[in-house]
C-alpha cells in the first residue's frame, strides 16, 4: 500500500494524474477576452485580386480606430480560416483590412504584393467614402501576416514608400515561406525603416516551412534595434488533453460566421486544421495586442518584446500548477 501511496504522490506532483487540459482564454490583459466592442460590422469588397473585406468595431460604434492589415497564408483567402483572431482584433478596437491578393492557386506571386498594396488603398478610400464608418487612424497601422501572408507582410513594410501606404508602426510575422515562389518575395529587408517593430514567431514542428527566412528578415533587417525586434520560437507539449501543437497551421482560428463561401483545396486544407487554443491566446493574439498596445501607445512592450516571463509565457494546464512550454526568444 505504501508504494501505491508513494506512487500516486509522484503522479499528483509531477501531474500525470491530473485531468489536464489546455489553458482557457485569459479574462484579462493581452489575448484575453476583455472586449470593448460587443460586434463586428463586415463589409465585402472582394472583386477579384485586389479586392479586400473590411471588419469594423461595433456596439458601441467607435469614431476612429487603428488599423491592422492581415494577410493570409497561399490560397487561404476565406477570412474564416482566421476568422477567430480577426474577430478577436476587431473586438479589442481594431479595424482590420484582409486583402485577397490572389484569385487562385494560379496567379503569378510577383503580384500578390502589389495586388495587396491596391487592396489597402481601396480600402481606406472605401472608409473614407463613407463618413459613418470607424475612420482608420493611419497613424496607427500594423501588418500581420502568416506563411506567404508573412513574406507580403515584410515587403510591405520594407518598401511602404513606394506603395505609397502607410508606415506601418509595427509587424508580426508568422511562420514566413513561399513554397517555392520565390519570385514573390524581396532578395532583402535591409531597406526596413528602424521604427518599425517587428515580431517573427516560428513553429518549432513546422513541416511546411522551416526558420530559414525568419532568420533571413530577422538577420537583413540590420537597422532595426534589437530592442524591438524579437524572433520567438513557439513549441509542442503533449503533457495534457488536447496537447499543444506547433504546426505550420497554429494561426488559423476557425470561425464559420466569417465564412466568404470561397472553397478550393487550400481553403478546405486551412479550415481542416484551423482550431482556436491556447496556441492562440498566449502566442498570437497576445503578441500582436501586445505589439500594437507597445507601438502605439508605449505599453506592452515588455509583453511583445525582451526576452521577459510575460511575453514567453503559455499559460497553466488547468488542474494543475504546470506551466505549458515557454516559448524561447533566440
Amino acid at each position: 500500500m505504501k508504494q501505491i501511496s508513494y506512487l500516486l504522490s509522484f503522479l499528483l506532483i509531477t501531474g500525470y494524474a491530473l485531468p489536464q487540459t489546455q489553458p482557457l482564454q485569459p479574462t484579462t490583459g493581452y489575448g484575453s477576452s476583455d472586449y470593448r466592442y460587443k460586434s463586428v460590422l463586415k463589409i465585402n469588397c472582394e472583386d477579384g485580386p485586389q479586392g479586400f473585406w473590411l471588419y469594423l468595431p461595433d456596439d458601441p460604434h467607435p469614431d476612429s480606430a487603428a488599423v491592422v492589415v492581415f494577410d493570409h497564408g497561399y490560397g487561404a483567402y476565406n477570412p474564416m480560416c482566421y476568422g477567430g483572431w480577426i474577430n478577436h482584433l476587431v473586438r479589442r478596437g481594431n479595424i482590420v483590412i484582409f486583402p485577397r491578393y490572389q484569385k487562385n492557386l494560379l496567379d503569378n506571386p510577383s503580384e500578390y504584393t502589389s495586388n495587396a498594396a491596391t487592396a489597402i488603398h481601396r480600402a481606406i478610400d472605401t472608409l473614407r467614402a463613407h463618413s459613418s464608418y470607424t475612420q482608420p487612424e493611419l497613424d496607427k497601422f500594423f501588418i500581420a501576416g502568416h506563411s506567404f501572408g508573412g513574406v507580403l507582410a515584410a515587403n510591405l513594410a520594407c518598401d511602404y514608400s513606394e506603395y505609397n501606404i502607410p508606415k506601418p508602426k509595427g509587424i508580426l510575422i508568422a511562420c514566413p515561406g513561399t513554397g517555392g515562389y520565390d519570385s514573390g518575395r524581396l532578395s532583402s529587408c535591409k531597406k526596413m525603416d528602424s521604427s518599425i517593430k517587428i515580431i517573427l514567431i516560428v513553429e518549432h514542428s513546422d513541416n511546411r516551412v522551416d526558420s530559414s527566412l525568419a532568420l533571413e528578415i530577422f538577420n537583413t533587417t540590420k537597422s532595426v534595434p534589437s530592442s524591438h525586434k524579437n524572433i520567438i520560437f513557439h513549441f509542442a507539449d503533449d503533457r495534457g488533453k488536447p496537447e499543444i501543437t506547433s504546426s505550420h497551421s497554429e494561426p488559423t482560428s476557425l470561425d464559420k460566421s466569417f465564412d466568404s463561401g470561397e472553397r478550393g483545396f487550400v481553403n478546405k486544407l486551412a479550415v481542416l486544421s484551423a482550431k482556436t487554443d491556447a496556441t492562440d491566446y498566449y502566442c498570437y493574439w497576445k503578441l500582436l495586442d501586445a505589439l500594437i498596445d507597445c507601438a502605439s501607445n508605449g505599453k506592452g512592450c515588455s509583453t511583445a518584446f525582451g526576452d521577459t516571463k510575460e511575453q514567453k509565457f503559455m499559460g497553466i494546464w488547468q488542474g494543475t500548477n504546470i506551466p505549458v512550454k515557454p516559448m524561447e526568444v533566440r
